[in-house]
């Protein structure tokens, strides 16, 4: 409904919801103070700028009208906004739930934030805003709960209820919670009927200095998914084609079952909101404020997303205080949706390509060279630590690297080694390359006494993590350095579209560090791979040249196709023939 529309009162006495509404829910006399009442009753936008003003002062942006219509959308089952700071996420938030309490449309909310004590200073808001705004007291009544049919509904700091003006009928329920609180099991009774969570809004869930903490991440995501979305009544659920709720079209009152609602910016790579924002049950609106385009030249230009709010040319005097300063990686997470700025990105979740390890003839083709990299744990206390082993092949006719399979766990050295050649014969792997830094002798005696007593057909290689085995420039001081030096050999493949991943790595610890690079809370799983380049140089092959249309394609045709150039090539024939006279040879 368009937010200039005068509802008649014809309209209204014809419609059961707005007749409901405007005669039980709008308390004021005021007919012009209840018809705009009744049409922001499916307008945040409206009722923010209505009833709390004060909190809306700044222009309305495009970006807001689309945050709001989201929010709106009662067909979404599950949705969010990736939005810049400032955008005012959680205060459209606060507005869209203060109205949905006013009309009664919001039985059981569920909030969550990084903290409990966070959750719980956003919705003390929306409580002081129910009992203290003049405009929501006039025109909705006194919605602070009491005692209801023997049981205490009064307000509290952790959870409330709002209750009806008239007869103190609780209406809504308001449950803060803090990342990974408990949250199984959440019922609520009201209105003579039992409630599981109809709206959750998760605000600002990751914390920015945890979220670089991998571990961390993954266990946002366990609780997530395991704990927190299931919360919701799992009686009902979307319809599997288009993802959405379809209303009851013979009830006139109807609300959707629950909904679901994310809103963040994007503090790191593989942040639960990145993992949301590609599954295709969510919908998402990314909403920066800064934003760039590379010109003709391959120049990049940054430039405003919120013309109404900031100009081009401020936008490129708050870029070059970013990088004259240092903050240009906060600048890029705060205004510009990216976890990583646009010229510095190192691995990004569209690095990775996949392969089926049973669709590529890797196990038996002798063209390719198969070898696996362990990188051990290194302290007195063995299982404290992980050891990485990757198994690995080069295919340099297409050119390609398979990263074929990784173990990462913590292991005791027995159990390394056995695990270590296991995987080099389950891989036909005859190479077996060994960090050996600290540990020469121990490890080269112990592995080498192994494999002759198994009677295994590999070749032990030593890897060592000497700084002048590794590139010079600026990666930072202590015993992490020479670890972002060696990872950032790898970049370079990656950017050619060479390295391809089984699919069993998807989301594994070497994506995961490679997603955190180059501030990795740990580092065996990349630092193993590290050494891939390394093992390419020691064993003296190298890529081919093929077309770089070519490079992402099956690898069968890429290499017929590559065999027919070498055969057909003239000018390659003709330099042959010079070769053979002699032309090479300096007079």
């Amino acid at each position: 409904m368009p937010v200039d529309t005068y509802i008649p009162d014809q309209w209204i006495e014809n419609s059961p919801v707005l007749a409901r509404a405007s005669k039980q829910y709008i308390v004021t006399e005021d007919k012009e103070l209840r018809e705009l009442a009744l049409l922001s009753m499916y307008n945040t936008q409206l009722f923010a700028k209505t009833f709390m003003a004060e909190d809306f002062d700044a222009p309305m942006t495009e970006q807001t009208t689309m945050a709001c219509r989201m929010q709106d959308d009662d067909s979404i089952p599950k949705g969010g906004i990736c939005g810049w700071r400032g955008l005012g996420k959680t205060s459209i938030f606060e507005a869209k739930v203060t109205k949905d309490i006013c009309f009664r449309r919001l039985p059981f909310l569920m909030y969550v934030s990084k903290t409990h004590d966070f959750s719980v200073e956003t919705t003390e808001n929306i409580k002081t805003r129910l009992l203290q705004n003049a405009k929501i007291r006039q025109v909705f009544g006194n919605l602070k709960a009491t005692e209801y049919k023997g049981a205490d509904m009064t307000f509290s700091k952790n959870a409330w209820f709002a209750g009806d003006p008239v007869d103190g009928q609780p209406l809504s329920f308001i449950l803060p919670r803090g990342a990974q609180q408990v949250v199984r099991g959440r019922k609520v009774y009201i209105r003579n009927k039992s409630f599981r969570p109809t709206y959750i809004a998760i605000d600002d869930l990751e914390d920015k200095q945890e979220v670089q903490n991998e571990d961390i991440r993954k266990a946002i995501r366990v609780w997530l998914y395991g704990d927190l979305f299931p919360c919701v009544d799992q009686r009902f659920i979307p319809n599997y084609k288009t993802n959405r709720w379809h209303p009851d079209q013979l009830d006139p009152y109807w609300l959707p079952p629950w909904r679901i609602f994310y809103m963040d910016t994007l503090k790191h790579e593989d942040a639960a909101i990145a993992h949301l924002m590609t599954d295709t049950s969510w919908r998402f609106k990314t909403l920066p404020q800064i934003v760039t385009e590379l010109d003709e030249s391959g120049k990049r230009h940054y430039k405003s997303a919120t013309p109404e709010i900031i100009t081009n040319d401020e936008v490129r005097v708050k870029v070059n205080d970013a990088l004259n300063n240092g903050w240009i990686d906060e600048l890029a997470r705060e205004f510009m949706c990216l976890a990583i700025p646009p010229d510095r990105s190192f691995w990004t979740k569209d690095s990775y390509k996949y392969y089926a390890e049973k669709s590529v003839r890797i196990q038996t083709d002798t063209a390719v060279d198969r070898f696996v990299i362990l990188d051990p744990a290194k302290t007195s206390k063995p299982k404290a630590a992980f050891s990485a082993i990757l198994a690995v092949a080069a295919d340099y006719r297409v050119p390609r690297i398979y990263m074929r399979q990784l173990v990462n766990e913590r292991m005791d050295p027995d159990d390394t080694m056995d695990r270590a050649l296991k995987l080099c014969v389950t891989t036909n792997s005859k190479v077996l390359g060994i960090e050996v830094t600290g540990l020469e002798e121990y490890i080269l005696y112990q592995y080498e006494n192994e494999i002759r007593r198994l009677g295994l057909n590999i070749q032990i290689v030593s890897l060592k993590s000497h700084h002048r085995n590794l590139p010079t420039g600026d990666f930072g001081t202590g015993k992490e350095a020479p670890k972002r030096a060696r990872a950032s050999m790898l970049i370079p493949y990656y950017k050619r579209n060479w390295v391809y991943h089984e699919e069993s790595l998807k989301d594994s610890a070497l994506e995961q560090q490679q997603l955190s690079y180059d501030r990795c809370k740990w580092w065996d799983a990349l630092d193993c791979a590290g050494y891939v380049p390394t093992m390419l140089a020691t064993a003296g092959r190298f890529f081919a040249h093929v077309d770089a249309q070519l490079v992402t394609g099956d690898p069968e045709e890429i290499i017929r196709k590559q065999e027919l150039h070498f055969n057909d090539d003239a000018s390659y024939k003709a330099l042959g023939r010079r070769i053979a006279e002699g032309a090479w040879m300096c007079n």
